[in-house]
């Protein structure tokens, strides 16, 4: 690539240094002019024409120079920072120690002001020591002191407790103390994304390991969704979104592989959505300065916001819980699916709860907007299908059991799979045209408006246009 420089922290500290200079060149340089003005005040109550004439700069020099010094000053102090930083992840991955998506490791966690540490450390500890009169009043002024923070002063605050005490203070978060009780679900939630959004992953893992609330947030249990012993939480590292070659946008249906959790009626309402309105999914997926993510849903039409870390579960040989997208270049997992997965797992509260739904659940619950949900018998034509299609709708068809049905599995040139949801992607002559969610490996089935009928159990569809 032309033009192209490796960045090394050696490197990053010659920069340093030449900011560094240029700050004290350029406060060097205005202190003298401020002088000069100043003797010009004294000699003829104000600054002599001739001296100003001559100032390239005009009668804002002084300001001016001031502002390139504290740029400069500003500029060499946040890229210390961030190649502190930088050695720092460099380091514990060359001791095998927990580190955050590598994309992160050179931003700036920001400056520490140690007064406000301390404070916020002297505050949390005494929600840890006053378990009797502990109130919610004292709940909420911590979380303010919390909020105002910096990520780095965050981080700062946490790494002065014991691992004792972070159990402690999240329980005392969570629970209360003995005469009164703890943070609704909402604070709760708010108190996790503030940590979850701000703070590095190896300090959300400390967290885990202290707290089995934090740990039943950030890595929802598998528990009544399958047998995933074996399984563990590693670090993933991916493109979010990526636009291909001949795809509307940076989320499309494509990049939906189902897997190992029972979550069709999700999957598919996903690939639905990224089929006719990908930018909807790449508004409600973010991601962090921390590398984190936030996802939001709707309850009851008001956004949830859920914050998720870049870990995924997965075999000891590599396979993860739930299928990747791919990148068009097949560099890097796509990962929105498997995040947006995730992040409805932790609101749920557990991968078992995001199993078996109605895909018309999940309509509302990712876009906020009321769904339309149609028996399949009711369905009269194809005409019927297409008219949703064309109207800007998403659209998922999901199927009766097969073992009531057995002609489900001699329909050609795919079976249909059941109970199952599929999203409809459009209509072929008398054909309606289906994705099943297992990745794009699987194909199209192709059914009839009176397979439709007969097999499927219900139409959901939500405007997305």
């Amino acid at each position: 690539m032309t033009g192209y420089v490796s960045i090394t922290p050696s490197r990053v500290r010659e920069l340093v240094k030449a900011l560094t200079d240029a700050s004290s060149a350029a406060e060097t340089r205005r202190t003298k002019f401020r002088a000069l003005l100043d003797q010009g005040v004294q000699n003829g109550g104000s600054p002599l024409p001739q001296v100003m004439e001559n100032l390239p700069f005009g009668s804002g020099a002084s300001g001016k120079l001031r502002g390139l010094a504290s740029d400069a000053t500003d500029s060499s102090q946040a890229y210390t920072r961030r190649v502190d930083r930088f050695e720092q992840m460099m380091k514990a991955v060359k001791e095998g120690k927990p580190a955050p998506d590598p994309q992160t490791w050179f931003n700036d966690m920001g400056p520490v002001d140690k007064a406000k540490v301390d404070e916020a450390t002297k505050s949390v500890r005494g929600i840890i020591d006053d378990f009797v009169l502990l109130s919610s009043d004292d709940q909420k002024k911590v979380m303010g002191q919390l909020k105002g923070l910096t990520p780095a002063e965050l981080e700062a605050v946490l790494a002065n407790l014991n691992d004792k005490e972070l159990g402690d203070f999240l329980t005392r978060m969570k629970d209360g103390g003995m005469l009164d009780g703890g943070l609704d679900s909402t604070g709760e939630r708010e108190l996790l994304n503030l940590f979850g959004s701000n703070v590095s992953l190896p300090v959300i893992q400390r967290m885990c390991k202290v707290s089995e609330w934090a740990n039943g947030y950030f890595r929802p249990t598998t528990e009544g969704a399958g047998d995933f012993k074996g399984y563990s939480w590693d670090p993933i590292t991916g493109t979010l979104f990526a636009k291909g070659a001949g795809e509307r946008g940076g989320a499309d249906r494509t990049d939906v592989d189902q897997m190992s959790i029972g979550d069709c009626g999700l999957q598919a309402t996903l690939a639905a959505l990224a089929d006719k309105n990908p930018e909807l999914l790449e508004k409600m997926v973010t991601t962090n300065a921390n590398g984190s993510y936030t996802v939001t849903f709707y309850e009851d039409g008001k956004p949830i916001q859920i914050v998720v870390q870049p870990e995924v579960l997965r075999k000891a040989d590599g396979t993860p819980i739930t299928g990747f997208g791919d990148t068009p270049d097949g560099s890097n997992p796509e990962l929105w699916a498997v995040v947006v997965e995730k992040a409805a797992a932790q609101w749920k509260g557990g991968y078992e709860h995001i199993q078996g739904r109605w895909p018309g659940d999940w309509m509302e619950e990712l876009t906020g907007k009321e769904s339309e949900r149609t028996d399949a018998g009711d369905v009269d034509s194809v005409d019927d299908i297409q008219a949703r299609l064309d109207e800007g709708k998403s659209v998922t068809f999901s199927t009766q059991d097969p073992k009531d049905h057995p002609g489900m599995s001699t329909i050609k040139p795919k079976p249909l799979y059941g109970p199952h949801a599929y999203t409809v992607i459009g209509v072929k002559g008398d054909k309606v045209l289906l994705q099943n969610p297992w990745g794009s490996g699987e194909g199209v089935t192709e059914i009839s408006i009176d397979e439709l009928n007969k097999y499927g159990t219900k139409v959901e569809a939500v405007d997305v246009s």
